[in-house]
């Protein structure tokens, strides 16, 4: 589901030709990353601890990407229109 997410995220950004793309991606493969290990921590028996530590890491990072990151297109949505 991240992934649909950030791929159609992607295509808009193609669409409108946004200069800051290649790193919006970046950030796009570092949580897909992050979601595949705590998967692969859920289906491979780990610690608790170490599952909820690494679940309130990713959404921490996934606040912050919204809030830096994703939030930083919409100015340029707007000089776009």
């Amino acid at each position: 589901m991240l992934e649909r997410h950030f791929a159609a995220e992607e295509r808009f950004f193609a669409l409108t030709s946004y200069p800051h793309t290649p790193a919006h991606k970046i950030e796009h493969r570092v949580l897909c990353h992050m979601a595949r290990h705590i998967r692969g921590a859920v289906v491979i028996p780990r610690d608790v601890s170490f599952v909820g530590l690494s679940l309130r890491h990713f959404v921490q990072a996934m606040v912050e990407h919204i809030i830096e990151i994703d939030l930083g297109y919409r100015d340029y949505l707007h000089e776009v229109e």
